[in-house]
């Protein structure tokens, strides 16, 4: 072989030898990025799943707190629900706290799969309670009635006519079926005061 094909030789060894080193090195950095972006990954699924176990806390305690409350209300049954969801809440709140999230999400995965309705079920159970619970706070908060009349004490004048026993009379003066306190359905009319004046 003459020298000028030895020495071209020589150099094509070298160049495939550098672009083999630079494959390599590429490799390597993308090998070194792609383990990175997974470590991040890993940290911020970790981050939401501490907050999401936060959140279902939150939730299971909020629940207890209704199902107090509606128990109180005489409403045991729900009450009883309510306690059950929450439990169950708790639970699944500690099993987060011990699995990885990667576990994590490929069984919630395969749990939708099976039962779908499961998560539809409970948000149905969730919103049923929490809106009985808002009625029922809603009834005990009801009209007042004022006094002996059996009217409702809104503060309004009942037929614009309004007064006070033994004040003065506010608005035209109370004629048949109004009562001489001034409110409607008291008692019998006051008489009028005529006093006849001598010729």
């Amino acid at each position: 072989m003459s020298p000028q094909n030895v020495e071209k030789s020589e150099r094509t060894q070298e160049a495939q030898a550098t672009v083999q080193q630079s494959a390599e090195h590429m490799k390597e950095e993308a090998r070194s990025a792609a383990e990175a972006q997974k470590e991040r990954a890993l940290r911020m699924a970790s981050e939401q799943k501490d907050r999401a176990i936060g959140k279902v806390n939150a939730l299971a305690d909020a629940l207890r707190a209704s199902g107090d409350q509606l128990r109180q209300k005489q409403e045991g049954q729900m009450a009883e629900y309510i306690d059950r969801a929450s439990e169950r809440l708790n639970s699944y709140a500690d099993m987060l706290r011990d699995r990885d999230m990667r576990d994590m999400l490929r069984e919630a995965r395969q749990m939708a799969r099976r039962n779908p309705s499961l998560f539809l079920g409970g948000a149905f159970a969730l919103g049923f309670a929490l809106t009985r619970f808002l009625k029922s706070s809603q009834g005990e908060a009801g009209y007042g009635y004022a006094g002996e009349s059996g009217y409702l004490a809104r503060g309004e004048v009942q037929g614009g006519y309004a007064g006070t026993p033994g004040g003065p009379q506010v608005g035209p003066a109370p004629s048949a079926g109004y009562a001489g306190s001034g409110l409607y359905g008291g008692s019998a009319p006051a008489e009028p005061d005529v006093t006849r004046r001598p010729v």
